[in-house]
This record gives structure tokens, C-alpha cells and sequence, in this order.
């Protein structure tokens, strides 16, 4: 068996592969660069004629960031007056003046421009919620409420105090709580005003360390920031004139992308088309998207010069939808025959050979349920272990019959034939085991064994098969070898029994015997182990010579050194069985006991502690954890593969006799 490690795809530094993705990119060709566009080939005076005519002054933005040119262009002083006439001119009505200092392209951008949203981090292309605080929110009303609760506050300050003065002359207040999802009935006066928690924190900490110092009295300091004071409210004038812009901006919106969906519809009836794949389309999505943008109303006539290229689209989306529905059936069914085949192999019947999963589904009737015309083939499977219909039985049996002749031939068999029904063929008898040369390696739950056996070989998928090979992969008896150590160990235990292993129940009378089996090869002579563990041990030895044990010797050489089976499944894999109780108190527990220096090799302890001293001898071992252990095997015996029989744990009530650490 190859017990060499698995191949590790190789590590590359990220800084080389980085180094190599830049080199790769400078020997590429360059792109090609994109299109001029026309507009830049118009004189100032045309472009001036055809950029007036823009819905909003959010299309002049874009106009003015598609390329260095138009960006020039429109943001000289003296083309000022086309952003003055897409203001003045705009659909939704004339966009409030920008004040003293601020810039028509600034002002601009301040209104139309989107962001991130301050509370889901979305991109959002919606208007500013409060100009005067910068709030940038969704449309999600959770989000809205959320910033209201969270990041605004009304000052409790009532009366005409010093710091609700401070706080009035400094901060700008929302203008309209309507936005943020809030009653209408929630007015602005001098005591309801609602400012963002930050901005009114600053002011309070400046108002409370003049305070403290008595660097300044209040009228000292309003005199010195008279200007600010008086620009701040200004500046709130302003916002409330935004503001009152946006609502009806948004108003409009929602106005036009209603009767917009509205007239589509009423199209689409007329033609008897289905609705949800008119509007699934990529031509309708990007007409309405620019049509709202714009706040311009679609005409039917636009909807009747696209019909020839809207009903293409439809049939791409319905043939596509269909190719879907038709890949998703095919998932299901495979998923359901995956589930039967589940089933099957969960039941408790010996006598039943599977293929691997790949080639059960290249079964005939397997096959031509996969490829049924049907959502699923629940109703023609049945997962209580029987099977549904002859067809399925005798495509199995084919399948069996074929790789019981292949396995035959392996063993040296070519045309074996006996007439005693009760003699079982050569690959039916328990010393028929089989090595798989393209893993080397078994299933957990035979690695007590080592080896497959007839039934387990045809079950048998390699774990480290990379998933798309594995679909692709067809079962062959040639990637198996006979387990010739494995198979002298078993006979030579039949011999110790006198046993016939032509005959069934062989395996019967041998795992009946228990731990009796003693290995000589293994120095020390206190390897003993029980007959399913003969063929996994025998790997281990080139010729491996055993003797049956009475049930007295057994017992003796047992004594103090229990032999636990399944705990090397147990205490290194985590698996338990129905015998440990709850799996997660038992999880639980297991994690501690393992972890835990309980176990000692069997290979280096005894119990034989002299009377007279206590052992301190450097060389003995102390007891180790699982991983430990393990290592133990590896290092000091060169077991790379440890079974059941190489240690043993020690309990608190056998700690006495145990060696002293």
C-alpha cells in the first residue's frame, strides 16, 4: 500500500505573482482607445444650441464628465449661460439660484449628484435628504429611520438660554422630518429644531470650555463671528429652498415613472404579450431607466418602433428561461437519483454490490430515468432499500457479473466453475482483498481490515479523484491488486482454526474468537489483536507469522493493557458509535479525553514494575496525547499507518499500575 503523502499544489509568492500579472499586461497590446464623440467636434456656438435643450441640469453633468474636452469646455466662465438655461429651463421646474460664491456646475453637482448611503453603504443616485446636515440616504425607509433615531437629536433646552442661542446661531437644522419617514404633524419652531449629533456636540464642547475658561462672554464671541452667524442663516434659507425643490423633484419622479410602467403595460396588452418578460427585457429597462432619469414621459410610438427588437429579446429571455427550468429538472433528478442511491448503500444487506455512484448512473434504467422528461423521479424511485422493478435488478446483476469475471481473472481465476453451489468463488471468500493502485489508501471504516474487500472493491471511488474526473470516470477492475500479504495472514489463520474459507460462515467462526491472535513477528511478543485486524497488521511485515492464543494467555498478556477496538477511530477520527450516548455530550468529552495524556504504545510498556525502586529511567516513556502518540508510531517504529493493537489508554482506576511518568 503507498502510504506516501499526497501531492501539494505548489505555493507561489504573491508579490511573483503579481510581478508576473504586470508583465503579462505590459506585453499585451494597448487597448484601443474609445471613440471620439461628435458633440466635441461642434462648434461652441452649436453645442451651446444643443446642450440648452438638456431635461435636467444633471444631464449637463454627465455631458461634462464624458471626456477632458466637454469638461473644458463647459466649465468656462464663458459658456456660463448653458448652465443657466438648463437651471432656468429645467422639466421639473426652475432649480433654486445658487447663493454668492458657489458656482452653477458646484451647485449642480451638490443637488443631482449620488453616494453612498450612511446606513446600508448602497450606492444611491437620489438627491441629498437634508441639505443642511448632508444627509445621504436610500430610498429604503428602514435606513431613513434608523439616521433619525440614531444620528439626529432635539436639544432638550427650553427658554432663551445662552447655549440654545449658541446652538441656533452656529448649526443648520433638517428642514423637513417628512423625509426622513417621519408624521407629518412634527413642525419646525424654535424648540423642535433637529441637528446631527455630531455638529451639535462640537458646539457644546466649545460652549462648555469658554465656560470653564472664561476666555470670552457670549455677546464677545457673537460679535467676533457675526459674519459666520449671519452666512449660517443664509445658508439654512437656501436649504429649505433645496429641499422644498427635492420634494417636488421626487414628486415629479415617482409621477412620470408611474404613468411611464402604466403605458407599457397598456402596450403590452394590446399585443397579448406577457408582461413580466416586457419588462425583463434589456431594451425596456434602459429606455424606462433614462426615461425617469430624465423625467420625460414614453410615447407609444417610441414602444412601436422597438417591437420587431423587443419581440427578439422576449424569445432570447423565454428560450433561455426554458434551458433553465430544463438544467434544473436535470439537477433534481440527479439529486434524487444521488438520494436513492444513498439509501441503498445505507441499508444492512452484506450480500449487496453497488458500483460507485458515476457508473450507477450509467446504469440503463438509470439512465433513462435521469434523462425523463419530469421534475422529478420521486415517484419512480423508492428509497426503503427495495429495488423498484426487475429492470434495475438485472442491470445491477449485469454489472456485478462482469466485475465478479474481472476480479476472478485478477486473482489467477480464468474460467472458475464448481458444481457445490455451497463453495463460494474465489473473490466471495474472505482472503480476497484487494489494494486500490491508484490511491493506495482505504475508507475510514477499513482501515481496521487494510485492505477491500469483493463487495467494498466495487463501491471503491478514489477520495483525492478531482471532482470534474470524477463524473467522467468509469470503474475498472484493473486499478485493483490482490492483497497478497493480507490473503497468507487469513489462511494462515484458517489453517490455527482448521477452517474451510470456500464455505460461508468462515468469517463467522474466526471474529467469534476475539483477541487471541498473536503476532510473532512484531518484537516483544505482546502484539495480540482479533482476526478482522490480521489483514491490516499483516502490511506492516513481509512475512507475517501468527499463533492463536488459549483464552487464558489471552486474557493474561490483556491484563492492565486493554484492547479497546474502534479506538483509534474514536479518539483520532471522532467517530462515535450508539454506544456513546448523546453525540454532543459525547463530542464533548471525547475532545477532552483525547487531548488528554492517557494512552501509551504498546510496542514500548509493560506492566512489570520492579518491587523494590520506582522507575526513572531516562528512556521510559511517559504517557501522550493522540497526536502525539501518532507521531510516536511514525518516529520511533515507522508505523505510518496505526491500528488498534499498537496502544492502549490508560483509565484513572488502572493509573496505579500504569508506568510512572
Amino acid at each position: 500500500m503507498d502510504t506516501s503523502s499526497p501531492r501539494k499544489r505548489t505555493r507561489i509568492d504573491p508579490s511573483v505573482s503579481a510581478t508576473l500579472r504586470v508583465l503579462e499586461l505590459e506585453q499585451a497590446a494597448p487597448p484601443a482607445p474609445p471613440p471620439r464623440s461628435h458633440l466635441e467636434n461642434l462648434p461652441v456656438e452649436l453645442l451651446s444650441e444643443v446642450l440648452s435643450y438638456m431635461p435636467t441640469p444633471n444631464d449637463l453633468l454627465n455631458v461634462t464628465r464624458a471626456s477632458r474636452y466637454l469638461c473644458l469646455t463647459l466649465l468656462n466662465k464663458g459658456n456660463l449661460h448653458i448652465w443657466v438655461s438648463a437651471r432656468k429651463n429645467c422639466v421639473t421646474g426652475e432649480v433654486p439660484e445658487p447663493p454668492p460664491g458657489w458656482s452653477e456646475p458646484a451647485h449642480a453637482a451638490l443637488i443631482f449628484d449620488g453616494g453612498h448611503c450612511e446606513e446600508c453603504g448602497h450606492y444611491t443616485k437620489r438627491m441629498l435628504v437634508s441639505f443642511a446636515v448632508e444627509a445621504r440616504l436610500c430610498g429604503n425607509n428602514i435606513c431613513r429611520r434608523t439616521f433619525f433615531k440614531n444620528k439626529l437629536i432635539l436639544p432638550r433646552v427650553y427658554g432663551q438660554s445662552a447655549l440654545q442661542m449658541e446652538v441656533r446661531k452656529r448649526l443648520a437644522y433638517i428642514e423637513d422630518v417628512r423625509a426622513f419617514g417621519q408624521r407629518a404633524f412634527i413642525t419646525h419652531t424654535l424648540l423642535s429644531r433637529y441637528y446631527r449629533k455630531s455638529n451639535y456636540q462640537d458646539v457644546v464642547n466649545m460652549y462648555n470650555n469658554r465656560a470653564l475658561t472664561g476666555e470670552g462672554t457670549a455677546a464677545e464671541d457673537e460679535a467676533a463671528h457675526e459674519k459666520e452667524i449671519a452666512a449660517n442663516a443664509r445658508k439654512q434659507e437656501h436649504f429649505t429652498k433645496l429641499s422644498t425643490y427635492r420634494a417636488h423633484y421626487e414628486q415629479r419622479y415617482q409621477s412620470v415613472k408611474s404613468s411611464n410602467v402604466q403605458l407599457v403595460q397598456r402596450w403590452t396588452d394590446q399585443r397579448n404579450w406577457n408582461i413580466a418578460d416586457v419588462m425583463a427585457a434589456p431594451m425596456i429597462k434602459a429606455m424606462l431607466t433614462t426615461a425617469n432619469r430624465c423625467i420625460q414621459k414614453v410615447k407609444e410610438s417610441d414602444l412601436d418602433m422597438m417591437a420587431d427588437l423587443l419581440k427578439q429579446e422576449i424569445n432570447k429571455t423565454i428560450a433561455k428561461r426554458d434551458r433553465c427550468k430544463t438544467e434544473h429538472s436535470m439537477q433534481q433528478r440527479r439529486a434524487d437519483v444521488e438520494k436513492y442511491y444513498n439509501s441503498l448503500k445505507s441499508q444492512a444487506n452484506a450480500s449487496r454490490v453497488l458500483p460507485p455512484l458515476s457508473d450507477f448512473r450509467r446504469l440503463p434504467f438509470i439512465l433513462h430515468l435521469q434523462n425523463k422528461d419530469a421534475p422529478s423521479i420521486l415517484n419512480d424511485l423508492r428509497t426503503d432499500g427495495n429495488l423498484p422493478n426487475s429492470a434495475l435488478q438485472s442491470d445491477l446483476n449485469a454489472w456485478v457479473k462482469k466485475q465478479h469475471m474481472d476480479f476472478q481473472r485478477l486473482l489467477g481465476y480464468e474460467q472458475w466453475r464448481d458444481p457445490n453451489p455451497d463453495v463460494l468463488s474465489p473473490v466471495e471468500r474472505i482472503n480476497a482483498r484487494f489494494i486500490c493502485t491508484t490511491c493506495g489508501t482505504v475508507p475510514r471504516k477499513l482501515e481496521e481490515q487494510g485492505s477491500f474487500d469483493f463487495a467494498s472493491a466495487c463501491n471503491h471511488q478514489c477520495a483525492n479523484m478531482e471532482k470534474s474526473k470524477r463524473r467522467d470516470h468509469v470503474f475498472s477492475s484493473a486499478q485493483f491488486t490482490g492483497d497478497l500479504k493480507g490473503k497468507a495472514v487469513i489462511e494462515s489463520a484458517a489453517r490455527l482454526v482448521d477452517v474451510d474459507l470456500n464455505v460461508a460462515g468462515a468469517d463467522v467462526k474466526l471474529n467469534s474468537l476475539g483477541v487471541r491472535f498473536l503476532c510473532k513477528t512484531c518484537p516483544g511478543g505482546r502484539i495480540i489483536m482479533p482476526f478482522m485486524r490480521l489483514s491490516g497488521h499483516a502490511s506492516r511485515h513481509d512475512i507475517m507469522e501468527i499463533e492463536l492464543l488459549s483464552p487464558e494467555d489471552a486474557a493474561a498478556l490483556l491484563d492492565g493493557l486493554p484492547y479497546e477496538r474502534g479506538a483509534k477511530l474514536k479518539y483520532l477520527h471522532k467517530q462515535l458509535g450508539p454506544q456513546d450516548g448523546v453525540k454532543r455530550k459525547a463530542l464533548g468529552k471525547l475532545k477532552a479525553e483525547r487531548y488528554h495524556k492517557a494512552f501509551l504504545c504498546r510496542h514500548c510498556h509493560t506492566l512489570e514494575v520492579p518491587d523494590d525502586a520506582t522507575r526513572t529511567s531516562k528512556n521510559e516513556k511517559k504517557p501522550l496525547m493522540m497526536d502525539g502518540l501518532v507521531s510516536h508510531m511514525k518516529s520511533r517504529h515507522g508505523f505510518q499507518i496505526m491500528g488498534d493493537e499498537d496502544f492502549y489508554r490508560v483509565t484513572e482506576a488502572a493509573g496505579a499500575g500504569a508506568p510512572a511518568p
